[in-house]
Order: C-alpha cells, then sequence, then structure tokens
C-alpha cells in the first residue's frame, strides 16, 4: 500500500458507479459491501467472503511465516477477488431472469434473500 498501512484499501477501476464501503474487522481482513447490487448479488458476495475467510483461517499456518501486514494484504486481495466474482455475477444475472438466478443460488448455496415489505 502506499502509506506503507495494511488496512488502507485501494481504489479499484473496475468498480465503475459501484461505491464499495470498506469495513476493517478486528482480524485484519477486509469486508466490503458494495451499493447497487442485487440480492441475490449481495448474497453471494456473503458466501464468497465466508469461504474466503474460512480457507485463510484453515491456511494460517502456511502463511504464519509472513508479517502481519503481508498477511493482511494476502486476506484483502484474496477477499477483494471473491468480491470481483460476486459483482461480475451479479452484472451477469441482472436481467438474465429468475431461473438463472435460481440455478447460481443452487450451485453456491446461497438462501434466497428476505425481501422486506414496506
Amino acid at each position: 500500500m502506499a502509506d506503507g498501512s495494511a488496512s488502507t484499501p485501494r481504489k479499484n477501476p473496475q468498480f465503475v458507479g459501484i461505491r464499495p464501503i470498506f469495513v476493517w474487522p478486528p482480524n485484519g481482513t477486509s469486508l466490503a459491501i458494495c451499493g447497487g447490487m442485487s440480492p441475490v448479488g449481495q448474497a453471494l458476495q456473503e458466501r464468497f467472503g465466508s469461504v474466503c475467510r474460512s480457507e485463510l483461517q484453515r491456511l494460517h499456518k502456511k502463511t504464519a511465516a509472513l508479517a502481519p501486514e503481508h498477511r493482511a494484504e494476502v486476506h484483502a486481495l484474496t477477499l477483494e477477488v471473491a468480491e470481483r466474482l460476486a459483482v461480475q455475477l451479479d452484472a451477469a444475472l441482472s436481467g438474465s431472469g429468475g431461473e438463472l438466478e435460481a440455478v447460481v443460488m443452487r450451485l453456491f448455496a446461497v438462501a434466497a434473500p428476505q425481501v422486506e415489505d414496506k
């Protein structure tokens, strides 16, 4: 990172029109919630992030030799890849109809998002 801080998120030119809100939990792993995503896209992003975090935890011994700031960077990059996958998948699903959404949700074991009554 430019200022040497592992907790400063980088700007990402691929998210044109989507503004991620970065939240840094105490363990140093970023979680970005993209505004403008559909509920299905947000559910996919949460699922992908959950899988990444569990795999990073599982591989903690293999990354133990890294400096804390480098380990934080590995975590941030891993979650960024998962986020990009969710954003791209959400964009592909938009306008494709409910049948494809149902298939993708089943494929990635994502529950149907709750729709709030207003």
